[in-house]
């Protein structure tokens, strides 16, 4: 999980350079209405004081582009790693 290729804009992306993760994502197919059913990505990341953060985002009935939704969870990341960085 750490060697995935996968997923590189998703959480990976608003991580900062070399942040230590773990990830798995995953995805459903969009259906005739434009609506993908779910979209998510779990994982585990190392702050720089040595702690590890789980982070699970799920999100679902999906209307918007894919690449809104991979901003969506790579911003969470981000916002994550910041507030728990600042302990």
């Amino acid at each position: 999980m750490t060697e995935t290729s996968r997923g590189l804009t998703w959480m990976k992306a608003g991580l900062p350079d070399h942040t230590e993760l773990a990830h798995r994502t995953g995805i459903s197919s969009t259906n005739e209405n434009k609506l993908r059913a779910a979209m998510n990505d779990v994982g585990i990341f190392k702050l720089p004081n040595g702690k590890h953060i789980i982070l699970s985002v799920y999100l679902k009935n999906i209307t918007e582009e894919r690449t809104d939704s991979e901003k969506l969870i790579a911003d969470i990341a981000r916002a994550t790693y910041n507030y728990y960085s600042k302990e």
